[in-house]
């Protein structure tokens, strides 16, 4: 699973091929 932060500090857990924002402005987080 990979938890994402983004830099509102909302948090969901997505699937990484559903990722449709800019990686730069994320925390990826491994868990």
């Amino acid at each position: 699973m990979i938890v994402i932060v983004d830099s509102d500090g909302l948090i969901g857990s997505i699937n990484p091929k559903d990722i449709h924002y800019p990686v730069q402005n994320l925390f990826i987080l491994r868990q």
